[in-house]
């Protein structure tokens, strides 16, 4: 079970937001000023978030079996996304065991991408993980999402 479309959609909102004005702060302490670093960080951050409205988000899955409890899985996933990316509280939107963060995928780690991972205990022993990635695509796919599932699952085993 995944988080909701509109969910996604606005934590992708804010995160690119994050980008643009990190990036319109950078150009506005190269061309010089206080003030033109304070204006080019705001509109990279209206920019940003407005053209990510209008972009697609573009989701990947995959899954895989752990031969652990679910509780050393949900430890050990923790820490892979959290030296990836923030973790993010969505306790309150999903009814399983699961953690969300957002990491940077695609070209130089620069596309933030929702990760949620789901924990199905299938036996005392052993845990199913399912893991979706959303990120928003433009005209040039990245493949922010599948990148993201795959670095996960690669860094799990």
């Amino acid at each position: 079970m995944n988080l909701e479309e509109s969910i996604q959609d606005q934590i992708l909102i804010n995160e690119l937001g994050k980008v643009g004005e990190i990036s319109g702060a950078i150009i506005g302490r190269l061309t010089g000023g206080s003030l033109n670093i304070i204006t080019n960080s705001i509109s990279g951050k209206l920019g940003a978030r407005w053209g990510a409205k209008l972009l697609k988000s573009i989701g990947y899955n995959d899954k895989l079996l752990y031969h652990h409890k679910i509780q050393s899985a949900m430890t050990n996933m923790a820490e892979i996304l959290s030296k990836n990316g923030k973790l993010i509280d969505t306790s309150n939107l999903l009814s399983t065991p699961h953690l969300t963060a957002v990491i940077g995928s695609g070209a130089g780690n620069m596309n933030p991408t929702i990760v949620c991972v789901e924990f199905i205990p299938i036996s005392p022993d052993s845990t199913s993980i399912n893991i979706y990635g959303t990120a928003k695509e433009g005209l040039i796919k990245q493949r922010s999402a599948e990148k993201a599932v795959k670095k996960i699952i690669d860094l799990f085993q």
